[in-house]
């Protein structure tokens, strides 16, 4: 994807394009009947690798949507489990491309001025403002399925959800997620976008050229996934479930030997496939996060679910917790939690990999500033669970019966991140197999 340039225009000319590569809709509603519509993607068109099912919009790129509204979904889902996307509004949000920008006149090791370029990128980050998902109720089945599953979105490749109103609640009446690698009441998976992403992103002669360190670090944020003020509301309960093959996610943590067969650490970074490695993650508000930044979401309630106890809460045999008989809020085989299963901290160098500021050695307060651009942060979030209280747990079994699974009545697991001011409020069973 993106946009091959290669010096045919001028770099600063680049912020009329990135205007017209974006999409705006504003005051558009998506309504079923009575007793709600459905929205399956099916594989039975051949060629197709990765199938989208939305309420709204399946595959967004660089879409500005304002007041969006989703009203009586009864269920969205694919049939493809493999590499299926689902969300109540968006399956797949990601960045729009500018690919192979630069000047050829402009020797190795030159430095570009890319002032245009960093203000062109606003345009291609997609934004949704007072955007809105309402489910038709319903505890007996999955509203929302496939391999990558959020009430909201299903993956989030950067980009800002943001609504107006503190108290804004941005998905009502979801009752059950269920994805084979991902499953979030609001989103599965959120990652970072890159300059140099899946999509396109920006490449400035493949990395021949140096940019300005501090302009590079100016664009980190707009790189981030935000999201602001979208709590869930479900008077039912909620529960979030995962039950994928973790195994290929130890597979996909392996990184790549090189033609020669070496390993070495740009290999590393640029090989290690993200979505593959932590696959297994289940949350209540999001399943996993890198670099996302949360603020002001609430998930109210997570559900009350049977859990059976040991007869004799001294024994060493906890098999009732793990057995037909006990059932849970939020599941999954690797991470699991009350609001989050995964939260990790971004790679700056695969925001910016490619790009040569990143191959020099940055000073300490940019390198300072970096990290923080995409440490991941959760602020004034709570969960809350109905009266008798949530249960997660987290119980995957690796090839050799080894067992895993990290459990939180927040979060399954939290990795160079911030969590400040966000609670859990009645839990009842935490199970985890590792932690």
């Amino acid at each position: 994807g993106g946009l091959n340039i290669l010096g045919l225009i001028s770099v600063d000319s680049l912020l009329s394009v990135a205007q017209g590569l974006q999409v705006k809709v504003t005051n558009g509603s998506v309504s079923g009947i009575d007793s709600g519509f459905t929205v399956l993607a099916t594989e039975e068109e051949s060629g197709v690798t990765e199938h989208r099912a939305a309420g709204f919009i399946a595959e967004s790129t660089s879409a500005l949507v304002t007041n969006g509204t989703v009203d009586k979904l009864k269920k969205v889902s694919t049939t493809d489990m493999e590499n299926g996307y689902a969300g109540g509004f968006a399956a797949v949000s990601y960045t729009g491309g500018l690919a192979d920008v630069g000047d050829p006149t402009v020797g190795e090791g030159g430095l570009v001025d890319i002032s245009g370029l960093l203000s062109a990128v606003q345009y291609l980050i997609p934004k949704y403002t007072d955007c809105k998902v309402t489910y038709i109720e319903d505890v007996e089945s999955q509203q929302v399925e496939a391999a990558c599953a959020g009430g909201f979105v299903g993956k989030l490749e950067s980009g800002t959800i943001e609504n107006t109103a503190e108290d804004y609640t941005a998905v009502e009446q979801l009752c059950n997620v269920h994805g084979r690698d991902y499953a979030g009441g609001f989103v599965g998976f959120a990652t970072s976008g890159g300059l140099i992403a899946s999509r396109g992103g920006i490449s400035i002669l493949n990395g021949t050229l140096n940019v300005n360190v501090d302009e590079l670090l100016n664009v980190f944020n707009f790189y981030v996934p935000v999201i602001k003020n979208a709590s869930i509301s479900s008077e039912a309960g909620l529960t979030v479930t995962c039950d994928g093959d973790i195994e290929k996610a130890e597979q996909a943590a392996e990184p790549q030997a090189d033609a020669e067969g070496e390993e070495g650490e740009e290999e590393q970074i640029q090989d290690t496939d993200l979505y593959g490695s932590n696959v297994g993650c289940a949350g209540g508000y999001i399943g996993y996060g890198s670099g996302v930044q949360i603020t002001n979401s609430d998930v109210s309630n997570l559900r009350f679910t049977t859990v059976n106890e040991p007869e004799d809460l001294q024994q060493q045999d906890g098999s009732s917790y793990f057995g037909d008989g006990s059932h849970y809020a939020v599941k999954a085989g690797r991470y699991a939690g009350g609001y989050v299963g995964k939260l990790d901290i971004g790679n700056a160098a695969a925001i910016g990999k490619n790009l040569g500021a990143l191959n020099k050695v940055l000073e300490l307060n940019q390198a300072v500033s970096a990290l923080a651009s995409v440490s991941s942060k959760i602020v004034d979030s709570d969960v809350t669970g109905d009266v008798g209280g949530y249960a997660v747990l987290a119980d995957g079994t690796l090839e050799g019966s080894d067992k895993v699974g990290h459990a939180g009545g927040f979060a399954g697991s939290v990795d160079g991140s911030l969590i400040e001011n966000s609670n859990a409020h009645n839990f009842a069973y935490i199970i985890g197999q590792e932690t």
